[in-house]
């Protein structure tokens, strides 16, 4: 939603799709600016195809406009150093703000180490920042244990929740059917 909402306004953005693929992000635009949840659904597609195309025509062109700052990783093997490499590239290219969604998908080169790989990940992002008067938003996910909003219940290293500058936790609250 921050990443429809910021290019809404006309700022930069370049949007990595690690995981998920193209469609299922063009898809959940297309859900965001229909404000209808169902979009994301394909059952529902497949038993609205008209109500679907409706809304699709409807925001056709915004979906096309958001999708030339998307680019998605449709095959595995984005490791950090291309995903470092690719921040550099938006930020040169004039992107105020970058997203890497999620760098939970991220490839490593040592399983063993990943720890180490995921902290210089985490410093070289923080550079590219700084380096180039950008922001950049990194989502991961909690550890599937978490049951709290914790620093501690980030998924990947400590780096994640121990060298970044803000930490923000999002719950679905689904709607109670009492």
């Amino acid at each position: 939603q921050l990443a429809l909402y910021l290019f809404q306004q006309g700022i930069g953005i370049a949007y990595c799709s690690i995981e998920g693929g193209r469609f299922n992000i063009l898809l959940r635009i297309l859900a965001m600016l229909a404000e209808n949840s169902k979009v994301c659904d394909r059952e529902w597609l497949a038993k609205n195809p008209v109500a679907a195309q409706g809304i699709m025509k409807e925001h056709e062109k915004a979906v096309k406009a958001f999708s030339r700052c998307l680019y998605a990783e449709e095959k595995r093997g984005l490791t950090c150093q291309k995903a470092i490499d690719w921040c550099v590239e938006q930020a040169k290219a004039g992107k105020r703000v970058v997203f890497l969604d999620p760098v939970t998908a991220l490839e490593t080169k040592s399983a063993s180490k990943t720890y180490l790989e995921e902290a210089q990940f985490v410093k070289s992002i923080q550079n590219v920042a700084i380096d180039y008067d950008i922001t950049i938003v990194a989502a991961t996910h909690p550890v599937k244990s978490a049951q709290a909003a914790h620093q501690a219940n980030v998924a990947n290293s400590a780096a994640y929740s121990r060298f970044i500058d803000f930490l923000m936790w999002l719950d679905v609250h689904l709607d109670k059917e009492s």
